[in-house]
Parts: structure tokens; C-alpha cells; sequence
């Protein structure tokens, strides 16, 4: 059975005790997964894919060598090495939320992201295996980002600020009428930014002669257009209409300011891979360029990711008994409480 917008709300605002380790961990293991994703941008920036053939061991051991650290392989297997230790860091959360996190829904999401670790590595492998197939790099790239949201949720559903008697969310329940569709707007937006990070990883990947560089290049920035489109809307609703809702507004400006750096590295990335597609090795400022564009991508997305989980949390989407209260200074006091 479909579970209902209200079901979900109810169990985003679920009361639960803050473990300060679990949540210190959570983070730990979303920044390990950032730092993964521009590791993997690496590799692509050097031209170092398919450069050990040996997966899963590193240069034919199951221990990386010091002399084997040259080259591309220093790029691929020191993606190894932090794609081993994000996979071990995700095990250990998941069997930590199973002893320690009291709400069932964040529970079976810890085992979620081991099952999208597990899939991640072995398209990670696939890539070597089938001479880097352009279906498996695209799908590698979609897990990738699919796992980092899954682990910044978990980092965010966790920590301190999560809490509903938390100071750094005083507004608990926030009944307006275009609370539903700005719910449903933070929601695309999410998912645009998404669809369009997946449409770069074409890009990058348009080095393989089955993947033309032109069309995946054009429908890139369409789907950059798009994004600023859909970012610079997120961004007006919040200022007009919630800018007393300080996680939207600040996490919104954020992703505007963010979006104008993206824009002016993804101009400079055509160039970047255009000298990647070049005979010759690019520049380290190409490869610099190209994967900054790529992490900051990723932060775009989880900033997005924190706005809609934060709009379905404090944004009322059904009807409830609400007293408007002013106080001595004039500032509106919302009361009330939300139907069982």
C-alpha cells in the first residue's frame, strides 16, 4: 500500500535520541563518498581508466604496492583504496543504526546503502571488465550519485539539527497554502540536478567512440539551462514566500551561490574536454577544472537533497487547527497542531 504524504511527514518528524557517534560516523561516511566521486572524476580528467586490469586487486595484489604507484595507476587504484574504505564505513553504519537507531524507515536505509556500495563496486569492476562498455560507466555514474544521496540522507536524518526540539529548527510545522506544491518543487528540483549530473557523466565518458562528444555535450547544457531555471524558481518561492524558514533560505542561497561557480566551471570544462579527447595527456588545470566541476556538482545535488528533505519536514501538507498569535514585537507565533 502507498504510503500517504501525511504517513511521511509523520515519520520525518519522528522523535528519536541523538547518538552524537552514529551521527559523527554518518558524515564521515557522506564526505568519504564525496571525496570518491572526485576521485573517480580523477581518473577519467587523466585518462587513467582501464589503466590496471586487475580488479579487484591492486596491480595483481591484494595490497597496494609503493612501486605500482605510478602512472594511472596511481589515479585507479587510489580509487580502489577509497572505494574499499567507503564500503567498509558504510558496513559499519548500517550495523550501528541496526543497535542504535530507534526509527525503523532510517534503519533499513543503512542496509539500502550497502546493497548500493556492493552494486556500485561491481560496476566498478564491470568498467575494466567490459573495456569500459558505455552502459556500465553511465551506470556506474547514476549508483554513484544515488549512493551519495542515500548516505548525506542518512548524515542529515541523524544529526543534531534533525531534532524537532532543536534551536536550529524553531519552526516546527509551517501551514501555508503553496506549502505542497514547494514540497513537490524542492522534489524536482532534486531531481533535475540529478538527471543533469548523469547527463555530464556522458560527457565524460564521450571518449568512448560509441558516445559521441557533441550530443552529449548539447544535451549537458540544455539540462544546465534547465537547472538554473529550476534553482533560480526554488530560490524566488523561498524568498517570497518563506523567508522566515531558515534552512530553506539559507540552504537555497547557497545552492544559487553555488550554481553561478558551477556555471563558469562548466564553461571552462568543454574546453577541458576537448584537450581530453586530444592524443596528448591534458593539463593538470584541464583535469583540475573538469573534476571541480564535478564535486561541485555533487554538492549542488546535496544541497538540493537537504532542502527537499527539510521542505517535507517543517512545510504542513494537510490540514490542521492553526493559531496565529503576535507577540509584543509583532512577529507571528504559529501554534497548533497537526491531525493525527
Amino acid at each position: 500500500m502507498a504510503t500517504s504524504p501525511n504517513t511521511k511527514t509523520r515519520r520525518l518528524r519522528m522523535p528519536f535520541s541523538y547518538n552524537p557517534g552514529l551521527a559523527a560516523f554518518a558524515k564521515l561516511t557522506a564526505l568519504f563518498t564525496l571525496i570518491l566521486i572526485g576521485a573517480g572524476a580523477l581518473i577519467t580528467g587523466n585518462k587513467a581508466a582501464l589503466s590496471d586490469p586487475t580488479w579487484p586487486k591492486f596491480a595483481g595484489s591484494w595490497i597496494p604496492q609503493a612501486e605500482t604507484w605510478v602512472g594511472g595507476l596511481r589515479y585507479e587504484d587510489t580509487h580502489r583504496v577509497i572505494a574499499a574504505t567507503t564500503g567498509m564505513l558504510t558496513l559499519i553504519l548500517a550495523i550501528w543504526m541496526q543497535l542504535r537507531e530507534s526509527r525503523p524507515f532510517l534503519r533499513k536505509l543503512g542496509w539500502w546503502a550497502v546493497v548500493l556500495v556492493v552494486a556500485q563496486a561491481l560496476f566498478g569492476g564491470l568498467i575494466i571488465h567490459s573495456y569500459r562498455a558505455p552502459w556500465v560507466s553511465m551506470v556506474h555514474a547514476c549508483l554513484a550519485q544515488a549512493f551519495f544521496l542515500l548516505t548525506l540522507s542518512i548524515a542529515v536524518l541523524t544529526s543534531r539539527s534533525w531534532m524537532p526540539s532543536s534551536d536550529a529548527t524553531p519552526l516546527l510545522s509551517v501551514q501555508r497554502p503553496g506549502n505542497r506544491s514547494m514540497v513537490l518543487t524542492a522534489k524536482i528540483v532534486m531531481a533535475i540536478v540529478y538527471f543533469q549530473l548523469i547527463m555530464g557523466a556522458g560527457v565524460r565518458h564521450s571518449d568512448i567512440p560509441e558516445a559521441p562528444f557533441i550530443w552529449h555535450l548539447l544535451s549537458h547544457i540544455l539540462g544546465g539551462i534547465l537547472v538554473v531555471v529550476a534553482i533560480g524558481w526554488v530560490i524566488a518561492r523561498v524568498q517570497s514566500e518563506y523567508k522566515d524558514v531558515a534552512p530553506l533560505r539559507r540552504f537555497s542561497t547557497a545552492a544559487g551561490l553555488l550554481l553561478i561557480l558551477q556555471v563558469s566551471l562548466g564553461i571552462w570544462s568543454i574546453w577541458a574536454n576537448r584537450a581530453r579527447l586530444e592524443p596528448q595527456m591534458p593539463s593538470m588545470h584541464h583535469i583540475l577544472i573538469s573534476t571541480t566541476h564535478v564535486v561541485t556538482g555533487a554538492i549542488i545535488l546535496a544541497l538540493t537533497l537537504y532542502i527537499a528533505l527539510r521542505a517535507s519536514q517543517i512545510l504542513d501538507v494537510a490540514p490542521r487547527s492553526v493559531t496565529i498569535n503576535t507577540d509584543s514585537s509583532g512577529a507571528n507565533q504559529i501554534s497548533g497542531e497537526a491531525p493525527a
